[in-house]
């Protein structure tokens, strides 16, 4: 409840602020797609070893960012694709660079290609412990064991209730004041502090 669930909390606020869902499913995707595959085009679709690959998931991922690209490049200053898929969109044999034939449309667009976190923070000249998820929320967790003891606790005032009630996880932000809100029986109390109090 205080550990992982407050993980996914966060999670889902990193992606509510820094990501874009890219639709990849349209008419003109679909069409795409199945035209390639009509043409056996490498990597998504082609014949290894008498065995025929169908990689459609991935060709509507790479097509789908071309996709979305092409309307929004400008947007953005600048922009890396990663992928561990060395199957999928890498060159054969060579997991850091990307498929020939693939290679046009990133090239056109100027997104640069990688296969590791840490070249991608490189090349966006950001710092992983400040950026990346997995830092956030190391960040966030760091020293949680104090943050779980006893005085990070409270007992909820509702008769017969007697819930614990985290002093700083559970509490929402009303107009300018904070208030408690105690998971098991949703009851609400003032904390006695407002937004002004971490200003001054």
């Amino acid at each position: 409840e205080y550990t992982y669930g407050t993980r996914k909390k966060q999670i889902d606020k990193f992606i509510a602020d820094f990501v874009t869902i890219i639709d990849t499913r349209s008419n003109k995707l679909d069409s795409i797609v199945v035209d390639l595959a009509i043409k056996s085009f490498e990597p998504f679709f082609a014949n290894e070893h008498g065995n025929p690959k169908n990689e459609a998931t991935d060709a509507l991922i790479f097509f789908g960012i071309v996709n979305f690209m092409e309307k929004n490049r400008k947007d953005y200053n600048k922009v890396v694709f990663v992928s561990f898929n060395k199957n999928e969109f890498a060159e054969r044999g060579n997991p850091t660079k990307l498929h020939t034939n693939l290679a046009e449309y990133f090239n056109s667009l100027d997104i640069h290609f990688t296969n590791h976190l840490k070249s991608a923070y490189e090349f966006l000249e950001l710092s992983p412990e400040e950026y990346s998820l997995g830092g956030q929320i190391a960040k966030a967790n760091k020293d949680r064991e104090n943050f779980l003891s006893d005085d990070y606790f409270i007992v909820c005032p509702k008769e017969g209730c007697n819930n614990e009630v985290h002093i700083n996880l559970d509490t929402i932000l009303v107009g300018k004041e904070y208030y408690f809100v105690c998971r098991k029986c949703q009851s609400t109390w003032s904390t006695g502090e407002t937004l002004y109090d971490q200003l001054y």
